[in-house]
């Protein structure tokens, strides 16, 4: 399944549980045909305050989701919520969009070349190759089970880096790094507000 389909029926889904939350409280209501009395029973106002608002939510969510999803589902990359998967089953397709260029070399690393999206997190996992990223502002950065990724002069919220090794991480500005099992060949020149470590 194509990646945006996914985050679209996701949003379906929240859509269909927004909308089963005032059908199933409405029910409640019908079953004790006295909470139906506005006068005589709160029910009926509770019904209105937890049913009707309670699915609201889901609703609203729901249907940016899938309205985002849809509009962008040409785009290969960066889907709903600015999200961009970095995996080995993503990157061919990155390179040949002309989005990530380079030979996954030490000497010639893969890196981001088209950075006008609007990037809320990078997502990266099972990358074997050298990947640079650098001189990137974004909210979020996770890396899973990598190698040879090289992190160098960005500004991150939050770097969560788990079960990876050989990795270069310097000149960074990050307000709090959270690292499991994170192993590197240089760490050193980050600016770092709060950390995590957790190792075996």
């Amino acid at each position: 399944m194509e990646r945006w389909k996914g985050w679209f029926y996701s949003g379906l889904l929240m859509v269909i549980v927004g909308s089963s939350i005032p059908v199933v409280g409405l029910i409640f209501l019908l079953i004790e045909p006295s909470n139906l009395d506005v006068n005589m029973n709160p029910s009926f106002f509770d019904y209105l305050s937890r049913y009707l608002v309670g699915g609201l939510p889901f609703l609203i969510w729901g249907t940016v989701q899938m309205y985002t999803s849809y509009i962008k589902r040409n785009d290969v990359t960066y889907f709903a919520h600015g999200v961009m998967f970095i995996d080995a089953k993503s990157l061919q397709s990155l390179l040949d969009d002309g989005i990530i260029e380079g030979k996954g070399t030490y000497m010639e690393p893969y890196y981001i070349v088209k950075r006008e999206y609007n990037i809320g997190l990078i997502r990266m996992r099972d990358i074997e190759d050298f990947l640079l990223i650098e001189g990137m502002n974004i909210p979020i950065l996770i890396i899973f089970k990598c190698e040879n990724i090289i992190i160098d002069y960005n500004i991150f919220k939050k770097v969560k880096i788990r079960e990876s090794h050989n990795l270069t991480l310097k000149n960074n500005t990050i307000e709090f790094l959270h690292l499991i099992n994170a192993y590197f060949d240089l760490r050193e020149n980050n600016d770092v507000k709060k950390i995590r470590e957790v190792y075996p």
